[in-house]
């Protein structure tokens, strides 16, 4: 069985991420529900991790996820 991840750019100054970042609250309560629905469901992946580091987004997802 295949398995669908779920990426997500960690921050908005992320180069590639002009026009698809979303903010950790806004991700945790109306994509994460949606997503998680799929029996294919199997996580969620950061572009990039240098941003991530920075700002803690997966550190406030992790819980969610």
């Amino acid at each position: 069985v295949s398995k669908i991840y779920v990426g997500v750019p960690a921050s908005p100054e992320t180069s590639t991420a002009e026009s698809g970042f979303v903010a950790a609250r806004v991700f945790i309560s109306k994509v994460l529900p949606f997503v998680k629905r799929s029996s294919k469901y199997g996580g969620v992946m950061l572009w990039d991790r240098f941003a991530d580091k920075q700002n803690g987004y997966g550190r406030n997802i992790k819980a969610f996820v």
